[in-house]
């Protein structure tokens, strides 16, 4: 059955290649159409955009450079604070370590440069328990 509603024999190859290309053809312009209307519709959009860019731009530049300078200002005040605090925090530290002995016990480990032995090295090799 053809498309019109006739029923005659089979098409021959030129018909059918006629019918697809008309077919795709207008495929293609409607497409075409598509891309012609979004294209329009991006420039359009695009204008409003700058527009708006323009109008809002210098005002927008105004707030945003008070307010870097908002969150810069305490961000400097209390880093230096910081710093003042670590300053008084480090002298009542090493004050107060001057000022007592250091703490002896058998679990500590004395310091680094002293020449007192190693505990560590004097304790005796762990024990291997046998597995199966």
């Amino acid at each position: 059955m053809r498309r019109d509603g006739s029923e005659q024999g089979p098409l021959d190859g030129t018909t059918i290649q006629e019918w697809s290309k008309q077919r795709w053809i207008g495929r293609v312009q409607e497409l075409e159409q598509c891309v012609h209307e979004v294209r329009s519709e991006k420039q359009f959009l695009a204008g409003q955009v700058q527009g708006l860019l323009q109008s809002v731009g210098p005002p927008l530049q105004a707030i945003a450079l008070q307010e870097q300078k908002r969150k810069t200002a305490p961000c400097r005040r209390q880093r230096d604070k910081v710093k003042q605090n670590l300053k008084s925090s480090s002298r009542q530290t090493f004050q107060a370590s001057a000022s007592r002995p250091p703490v002896r016990t058998r679990d500590v480990r004395p310091a680094h440069n002293t020449k007192t032995p190693d505990l560590a090295l004097e304790s005796p090799p762990p024990t291997h328990h046998n597995q199966m």
